[in-house]
Protein backbone atom coordinates (compact mmCIF):
# COMPACT_ATOMS: atom_id res chain seq x y z
CA UNK A 1 0.00 0.00 0.00
CA UNK A 2 1.03 3.35 -0.97
CA UNK A 3 -0.31 6.79 0.32
CA UNK A 4 0.44 10.30 -0.76
CA UNK A 5 -1.20 13.73 -0.57
CA UNK A 6 -1.10 13.67 -4.56
CA UNK A 7 -1.66 11.41 -6.94
CA UNK A 8 0.78 8.80 -7.16
CA UNK A 9 1.46 7.93 -11.09
CA UNK A 10 1.02 4.60 -12.02
CA UNK A 11 3.30 3.60 -15.36
CA UNK A 12 3.54 -0.33 -15.76
CA UNK A 13 5.41 0.25 -18.85
CA UNK A 14 8.36 2.25 -16.65
CA UNK A 15 8.80 -0.55 -14.30
CA UNK A 16 8.43 -2.88 -16.23
CA UNK A 17 11.98 -1.35 -18.01
CA UNK A 18 13.80 -0.89 -14.94
CA UNK A 19 12.89 -4.12 -13.94
CA UNK A 20 14.44 -5.93 -17.48
CA UNK A 21 17.68 -3.63 -16.21
CA UNK A 22 17.79 -6.09 -13.32
CA UNK A 23 16.56 -9.06 -14.60
CA UNK A 24 19.71 -11.27 -15.49
CA UNK A 25 20.69 -10.84 -11.13
CA UNK A 26 16.98 -12.35 -10.90
CA UNK A 27 17.48 -14.88 -13.07
CA UNK A 28 20.35 -16.16 -11.60
CA UNK A 29 18.74 -17.14 -8.19
CA UNK A 30 16.02 -18.60 -10.60
CA UNK A 31 13.50 -16.23 -10.27
CA UNK A 32 11.84 -14.75 -13.42
CA UNK A 33 10.77 -10.95 -11.74
CA UNK A 34 8.94 -9.97 -14.91
CA UNK A 35 6.26 -12.89 -14.66
CA UNK A 36 6.07 -12.30 -11.11
CA UNK A 37 4.66 -8.78 -11.09
CA UNK A 38 3.24 -8.69 -14.25
CA UNK A 39 -0.48 -9.62 -12.40
CA UNK A 40 -0.02 -6.43 -10.59
CA UNK A 41 1.22 -4.35 -13.49
CA UNK A 42 -1.04 -5.80 -15.76
CA UNK A 43 -4.38 -4.29 -14.04
CA UNK A 44 -5.15 -0.93 -12.59
CA UNK A 45 -4.57 0.14 -9.31
CA UNK A 46 -6.92 0.15 -6.78
CA UNK A 47 -7.91 3.88 -5.50
CA UNK A 48 -8.69 4.84 -2.34
CA UNK A 49 -9.43 8.58 -2.60
CA UNK A 50 -11.93 10.49 0.25
CA UNK A 51 -15.09 10.43 -1.92
CA UNK A 52 -14.34 6.76 -1.67
CA UNK A 53 -17.40 4.99 0.07
CA UNK A 54 -15.28 3.09 2.73
CA UNK A 55 -18.40 1.31 4.38
CA UNK A 56 -18.72 -1.31 1.45
CA UNK A 57 -15.17 -2.94 2.31
CA UNK A 58 -15.57 -5.92 3.86
CA UNK A 59 -11.90 -7.63 4.13
CA UNK A 60 -10.26 -4.45 6.50
CA UNK A 61 -6.77 -5.12 7.77
CA UNK A 62 -6.79 -4.56 11.94
CA UNK A 63 -4.57 -4.60 14.31
CA UNK A 64 -7.06 -7.78 16.35
CA UNK A 65 -7.19 -9.12 13.04
CA UNK A 66 -4.47 -9.05 10.85
CA UNK A 67 -4.48 -10.31 7.56
CA UNK A 68 -1.16 -9.47 6.04
CA UNK A 69 0.56 -11.91 8.56
CA UNK A 70 -1.81 -15.08 6.49
CA UNK A 71 -1.68 -16.84 3.43
CA UNK A 72 2.22 -16.21 2.73
CA UNK A 73 3.66 -19.24 1.76
CA UNK A 74 7.03 -19.68 3.43
CA UNK A 75 9.51 -21.45 0.68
Amino acid sequence: MIGSNQPIEFEPSAIRSRLAGAQSHYLASGIDILALVAPYLDRSPQVFDPSYDRSVLDDVNTDLFPKDEWGVAAR
